[in-house]
């Protein structure tokens, strides 16, 4: 009788579930299992929503910076006073050697370059044919050093002195004259370096090093001497060789107006170069009258430049 009463229950069960007459408790369970898929479901599709918001880009949160205040404008009259007196020599110096100096005769100039480099060309030429080879060490030694500024941002300065320095072996003043003159323009344009002793040189380069060097200065003296010595070596007679052909060579002419040039620019140079290592400019301003020899003799006397890290 239990095992026929116990299989009929499970037969009763049994036929329940498949008739979908399905007890309370099952469909309880059932009910909790449907609301947690639900909020499942709904949670992800809210996770999706919230990947498709876009977000901001970090660019979008930039901090302004604050602009620095524009540099003053330039002062261009100040400038070309200031510029004049080495702007007016060069178009001068240009001007005279394309249109006014005398033309030499053919190859003339060419074989008087050659005697010379053989060490048989006139003396008195010859002596200041080799000056010119010293003049571009004295100005390197004037400009180079104390010219290596620092570009600060309220202050504009002119371009370096190096390149200019460089193409003087060859052109002389005509190489010069343009950054003499644009430096004197740029510091009366931009009325920023009125006191020049103010200027903050440096020595650091290997190059600016040579150039204080009191050694390279009295090898300067040295090759001033003889050129000075070669050049008297021919007496009167070599003076009045040199006369005859300054006015018949272009080379001999323009060589001349170049020496004197550079010779005339010398003090103001050596003037400020002695204010910006804080000395009296009125001692190398006299000295530097005396041409080429008294450039030479003031850089080595002039006090070194006081190092500053780069």
């Amino acid at each position: 009788m239990m095992l026929s009463g116990t299989a009929s229950f499970s037969s009763s069960q049994s036929s329940q579930c498949f008739n979908g007459s399905t007890p309370l408790k099952w469909k309880k369970k059932a009910s909790l299992l449907t609301g947690y898929n639900k909020s499942k479901h709904a949670h992800t599709r809210s996770t999706r929503s919230y990947a498709l918001i876009k977000l901001p880009s970090l660019s979008s949160f930039s901090v302004s910076k604050k602009t620095p205040p524009p540099p003053p404008p330039l002062d261009v009259a100040a400038g070309l006073r200031a510029a004049a007196p080495f702007a007016v020599p060069w178009a001068s110096l240009v001007a005279y050697a394309a249109f006014v100096a005398p033309t030499s005769p053919a190859g003339f100039d060419e074989n008087l370059v050659q005697q010379i480099i053989a060490q048989q060309g006139p003396p008195t030429f010859s002596g200041l044919f080799n000056v010119m080879g010293v003049w571009p060490a004295v100005y390197a030694s004037l400009l180079i050093p104390s010219a290596r500024i620092v570009q600060t941002d309220d202050k504009r300065f002119a371009p370096p002195a190096t390149p200019f320095v460089a193409a003087s072996v060859a052109f002389g003043a005509f190489a010069l004259l343009p950054y003499l003159a644009i430096t004197k323009f740029r510091e009366a344009a931009d009325g920023a370096v009125a006191d020049e002793a103010a200027w903050e040189g440096r020595t650091g380069g290997f190059v600016a090093k040579i150039l204080e060097s009191k050694i390279q200065a009295a090898l300067l003296v040295g090759a001033v001497a003889a050129c000075a010595y070669q050049a008297s070596s021919g007496g009167l007679a070599g003076v009045e060789e040199f006369k005859a052909m300054f006015a018949t060579s272009k080379l001999v002419n323009v060589t001349s107006c170049d020496c004197a040039t550079l010779s005339l620019c010398a003090p103001f140079w050596a003037a400020s170069d002695a204010r910006r290592r804080g000395v009296d400019a009125n001692w190398p301003f006299l000295l530097s009258l005396l041409p080429i020899m008294g450039p030479a003799v003031y850089l080595l006397l002039r006090p070194q430049l006081e190092t500053t890290a780069e």
